[in-house]
Parts: structure tokens; sequence; C-alpha cells
């Protein structure tokens, strides 16, 4: 990982690149910007204090690759993941930056009271993060949006002016224990049909020529 601590009357601290040890974001070292790719791997730990705010760059994403999030904001401080736009005075939109990530490498993550706003929502694969009483709104595509092998859980979350206020279920076979836990937002199948365990398919025809009539 690459930080850069800017000295300045709007002093930020600059994270790039993997984070592959533990690490510690406090409201005192704030505001975080993420530019480019950051993925915590290795196993390393992040943990967030209650009142960090932290500015996603344009196109910029942040995933769990091996590793976890504690990210422990209350209610009366939540942590923020805002467009960087809004830190430069600009406007912010939708999709100005791209996703949080939880990939199968995701272990022991729990985030509470956390506030995600004009990206392009979360996304959640083979993992089973706790998240509770997030805020989730003004992201491009769905709240959030689930493979078939995730199971997330968590209370008091909340899905507003998305473009889908939901988590997004592809179509395709649960073939393993996978727990729809997470409550306050809906799950929302799209398109097509999700199956429990294999769905039936043909694997041959016989006989395989037939004629007319029969």
């Amino acid at each position: 990982m690459t930080v850069f601590f800017m000295a300045s009357s709007h002093a930020q601290t600059l994270i790039n690149g993997p984070l592959s040890t533990n690490a510690h974001w406090t409201a005192s070292g704030g505001p975080y910007v993420i530019s480019g790719s950051v993925a915590i791997q290795n196993g390393a730990v992040l943990s967030i204090d209650a009142g960090v705010t932290i500015f996603m760059e344009p196109a910029a994403d942040f995933s769990v690759v091996a590793g976890s999030v504690k990210a422990s904001g209350t209610q009366s401080n939540p942590i923020r993941v805002r467009s960087d736009k809004t830190r430069q005075g600009g406007a912010a939109a939708p999709g100005d930056w791209k996703q949080w990530s939880f990939l199968p490498g995701t272990t022991a993550t729990q985030l509470n009271y956390v506030e995600f706003e004009n990206g392009s929502g979360l996304l959640i694969k083979g993992s089973a993060p706790v998240f509770n009483n997030l805020n989730i709104h003004h992201q491009l595509g769905a709240a959030i949006t689930v493979d078939l092998a995730a199971s997330p859980s968590g209370d008091g979350n909340l899905a507003t002016d998305n473009t889908i206020n939901g988590i997004a279920v592809p179509a395709g076979d649960i073939t393993g224990n996978v727990r729809w836990g997470i409550r306050g937002i809906p799950y929302v199948v799209t398109t097509g049909t999700v199956s429990v365990g294999k769905g039936p398919a043909i694997s041959s025809v016989s006989p395989n020529t037939m004629q007319q009539g029969e």
C-alpha cells in the first residue's frame, strides 16, 4: 500500500495500491482519499474508526481479496464513503467511483453505520460479511450485488435513490449452503430463474432420430 500524508489546511491521507499488512484508519488521520485500486491482501485487517470520511477518486475501487474490514461507525458518528468530487467542491453523481467488493477471501468482516454515496454499489462474491445499519444511496446500479455463493447478513440497512434499491441476485443454481440474511434491503432477482440445487437439464435424447409424425 502506498500512503501519502499531505500537509496543508486541508490535510488528507492518500491511499493507493495493495494493503498487505494491518492498518488502522482514524478520524484524526483522515480524511482518506482512495486513488486507483486498493485491495486488502495477505490476511490483513483494516480497522476503521467512527467518524472517518473516505473519499473515492474517479473510477477508484476498494476490494477485500484476502483479509477483513472492521468498520466501527456509530449512529451519531457514522463512517462515510463519498465521491472525491465532494471534497473538491464539485457536484457528485452516481457512478463517480466503482465498487467496494468483498471477494471469497473475505473473513471476519463487519461494517456498522457506514454511509456509501455516489458510487456503483457493493459487490459480494462467495463471502459472508456482516452489514449493520448501512445507508447506501445514489449508486449507479444496485445498492448491493451478490453471487449465488454469497451469505451476507445484518440488520437495519437502508437503500435509497439507487438505480435498484435492492440486492441484485443473478439467475442460476444455488449448489451450496448459503444464507440470505441482510435485513432492510430486499433481494431482487432481475431476470431469469434462481434454482435451489442444480436445475434439470437434458443431457441426451434417445432415440436421436425421429420420423415425421412420431
